[in-house]
């Protein structure tokens, strides 16, 4: 994005059950990239990483935040750091791309994670990103589905997410 298309500010959002260690690692030094996770607490769950105090290294100092939520916390809590930790970060960053990642395997009925995301909560938090791309980068946003380990819920999250990209998101601010 940054080469090709001369992007400056590249926001990523991920959700999910896990750290998005990789992506973290891959980006921390960049100041030109705002990281965002909130997964369930690293003492909790693999890989381990994900810390509060994990925000960036070098020139990319201050430009990951990561929101470790522990088990049993879900809609409310994740309601919470987004609008604490990530909306305040992106109206100073202005991202002119946001590309998020989600793994539905943060659903209270999947048994893989200890953390209590609902449908509805997965809803609310695609609505506010699809709002964020609307206030910050002209309506660009990337999704990448990151799977999850119910295929009872599988189908009814990922219809639920395309149809919020497709028909925009209500604004939830």
């Amino acid at each position: 994005l940054q080469i090709e298309w001369g992007v400056k500010r590249v926001g990523i959002i991920d959700f999910d059950v896990h750290h998005g260690n990789g992506t973290q690692h891959l980006f921390e030094q960049d100041p030109a990239v705002f990281y965002y996770s909130i997964h369930q607490h690293p003492s909790f769950a693999y890989p381990g990483t994900g810390r509060e105090f994990e925000e960036g290294n070098g020139d990319g100092l201050g430009f990951t935040k990561n929101s470790p939520i522990l088990p049993g916390q879900g809609d409310e809590a994740y309601e919470l750091s987004i609008k604490k930790d990530l909306l305040p970060e992106f109206e100073k960053f202005g991202p002119e791309v946001i590309i998020v990642s989600t793994g539905f395997d943060a659903h209270v009925d999947d048994k893989m994670s200890d953390v209590n995301l609902s449908t509805e909560g997965f809803s609310w938090i695609m609505k506010m990103i699809v709002n964020m791309a609307e206030r910050y980068a002209n309506g660009k946003l990337i999704s990448v589905l990151e799977g999850g380990y119910s295929l009872k819920l599988l189908p009814e999250l990922a219809k639920n997410h395309v149809e919020i990209l497709l028909n925009g998101g209500e604004n939830v601010y």
